[in-house]
């Protein structure tokens, strides 16, 4: 006996029913599914941490999903999908002509961007010092291009545990 699985069973959270509400040629970007995107990379990193502290050779790894996080993050960040207004994440539906318009409904859809964040205490930041070299490169990358900057720090410190967010810190204190 086999199962019929409904492609979007593992999406169940949204709002419309995509097979009937969006019309051919409109995109519904989902903040949720970003989200999730970013947790996946958030468990990826930090198996890929875990391993590289009895293995260097993984903290190659541990950086690539560090970078994919981040850029998950640039884009749960920049295409609209945060609401200044109402410091929410909402699924926008893009219009063929480029219009954008929120499906401004509070659900659990705003909040799974704050599932995906990664705490990475000092003392195993010490031991992987390829992977701090590699962070350190990025943020600064970011900073000269006006990227987002998936990590977060205490104010003027250079050495000390990290927050790895998918959130703007200044969203954080503005909700």
């Amino acid at each position: 006996m086999f199962l019929k699985v409904d492609p979007w069973a593992f999406d169940n959270i949204g709002v419309l029913d995509r097979n009937t509400i969006i019309k051919k040629g409109y995109i519904l970007q989902q903040a949720d599914g970003t989200a999730w995107m970013g947790m996946f990379a958030t468990y990826m990193l930090e198996m890929a941490l875990e391993i590289a502290q009895y293995d260097d050779t993984f903290q190659d790894v541990a950086l690539k999903y560090f970078e994919q996080y981040t850029l998950i993050a640039e884009s749960l960040n920049t295409d609209g999908l945060w609401d200044e207004e109402q410091n929410f994440f909402y699924d926008v539906i893009k219009y063929p002509d480029g219009k954008q318009v929120p499906v401004k409904v509070r659900s659990i859809i705003g909040l799974t961007s704050i599932f995906s964040a990664l705490y990475l205490p000092e003392n195993v930041l010490n031991k992987l010092e390829q992977f701090k070299h590699g962070i350190d490169w990025f943020r600064k990358f970011c900073e000269e291009r006006g990227l987002y900057i998936a990590v977060i720090q205490k104010e003027g410190k250079e050495q000390s545990d990290m927050l790895i967010s998918l959130i703007y810190l200044e969203n954080c204190k503005n909700s």
